[in-house]
């Protein structure tokens, strides 16, 4: 959002009131490739945040809507839809957590690191990648997946904030 114009205040405000409205946000980033996760759902739920990476964010808010809505109705993500879709779901590893590049406005909203175990990569169905890039999203339960983009966010990480 603040790419958009928006100040980081307004974008804190934003992410504060969709938690409170839905339980979580789901932040998207699209520089250099596009990549999202959620805010929100530990706090809510008591479950860990989701990030999807190298999907187009139509493909990425689909598969972070349906893990949410599982996650409201019983809590988790329905094991059974999971297979019958063919989906993967992998811990990211600590050391993507303490990168900012990653997950730097849930930095900056709660004004620390996620800790271990936080946060869940979601990796798509094989057929929902091309050919010629099936198998080749980067997996953060890697501790070398590359990172997430090439723009610093040294103002947002600096900048730490604790919910009210």
């Amino acid at each position: 959002m603040e790419c958009d114009g928006y100040s980081f205040e307004q974008v804190m405000q934003a992410v504060d009131l969709s938690i409170r409205t839905y339980g979580w946000h789901h932040v998207f980033v699209e520089d250099p490739k596009p990549w999202s996760y959620t805010i929100g759902l530990r706090e809510s739920f008591g479950h860990p945040e989701l990030a999807v990476v190298d999907l187009e964010l139509s493909a990425q808010r689909e598969l972070v809507r349906w893990a949410c809505e599982s996650i409201e109705d019983i809590g988790s993500i329905d094991r059974f839809e999971q297979r019958a879709l063919g989906v993967e779901i992998v811990t990211v590893h600590d050391a993507h957590l303490r990168d900012p590049e990653w997950f730097g406005t849930w930095h900056a909203f709660y004004g620390t690191e996620p800790p271990p175990g936080s946060f869940l990569q979601i990796l798509p169905p094989p057929g929902w990648e091309c050919h010629g890039h099936r198998g080749s999203s980067r997996r953060l339960d890697l501790p070398d997946a590359p990172p997430g983009g090439s723009r610093a966010q040294p103002r947002a990480h600096s900048r730490g904030r604790r919910r009210p």
